[in-house]
This record gives C-alpha cells, sequence and structure tokens, in this order.
C-alpha cells in the first residue's frame, strides 16, 4: 500500500499546470466545466496493466473537467465527443479516469442521472512543441489561452 502511494506522490511531482482556470460552457443540456490543464505525466499505467507512453513526436496533456446532465432525464455522455484541438486537427482522449492519481480508470461513456455532475481526468497525446487552441466537449467550445 505505501508503494502505491508513493507511485502516487512520484507521478504527480512530474506534472507542469499549464492552465488552471475554471471555464464553463451549456449547449445541448450538458454543462462542461473546463478546470486544469498539465503537462504530464508521460506515462501511466491502466488497471489491467497496461502501460502507455506517448509516441516520441509527443506528449501528454491532461484535462481535468466536469460534466453535467442539465435536463432530468437521464442520458449518456461519451467522453470521444471532448478533443484538444490543434487548428483543424482534433486529438481524442487516451484515457478517462477519476480525478486522481493515473490508474483509477472509467469507462469512456457514462450514464448520467438528471443533473447529476461528475469531475474526470483525461490523457490526449499531443504535439510536443504545440499548446492547444481549445477543448470541445459535446459541442461546447473552452478557449485555451495562457496568461503571458
Amino acid at each position: 500500500m505505501r508503494l502505491a502511494l508513493l507511485s502516487l506522490v512520484l507521478l504527480a511531482g512530474c506534472a507542469t499546470t499549464l492552465l488552471e482556470q475554471d471555464i464553463k460552457r451549456q449547449s445541448d443540456g450538458w454543462s462542461v466545466t473546463f478546470h486544469k490543464l498539465t503537462d504530464g505525466p508521460n506515462g501511466f499505467t491502466t488497471n489491467d496493466a497496461t502501460n502507455f507512453h506517448p509516441s516520441k513526436d509527443q506528449r501528454f496533456l491532461w484535462v481535468t473537467l466536469s460534466v453535467r446532465n442539465d435536463l432530468r432525464t437521464a442520458r449518456q455522455f461519451t467522453f470521444d465527443s471532448c478533443a484538444l484541438t490543434d487548428g483543424d486537427t482534433n486529438y481524442l482522449p487516451l484515457y478517462v479516469g477519476m480525478n486522481f492519481g493515473t490508474s483509477a480508470q472509467t469507462a469512456k461513456s457514462t450514464g448520467f442521472g438528471g443533473y447529476e455532475e461528475i469531475k474526470r481526468k483525461l490523457a490526449f497525446g499531443f504535439p510536443k512543441d504545440k499548446f492547444p487552441d481549445r477543448l470541445v466537449c459535446f459541442g461546447n467550445e473552452i478557449p485555451l489561452k495562457r496568461s503571458p
């Protein structure tokens, strides 16, 4: 147990916060709130012991966001509807997890009850020398601009 905890602490230390700001958007009965964008960690192991590392020209960018079903009726939300964009190029999430560590993987599609909200952490493979223009989730566009 101590070794697992130490691993989480060490992995968390390998991340650099690029942008941290609550930005909320609403469309089609969904509210999406962007919380944080971090660079790294650049490797993780999923619950089924699969190791992930970015390709040599990419790094992992991690997005922490909340999604809320604003309707009374239950519906599905798929995190594959979320993408980091670089101009006209979209990068889909490679990993969807709970908002802690990197080994709490969850399904890419989630059922929501009426007015239910969840917080998730998504990993994207993204070019090393670029910064994403925006995050798009289910029609919600969130511009990602670094402060000078």
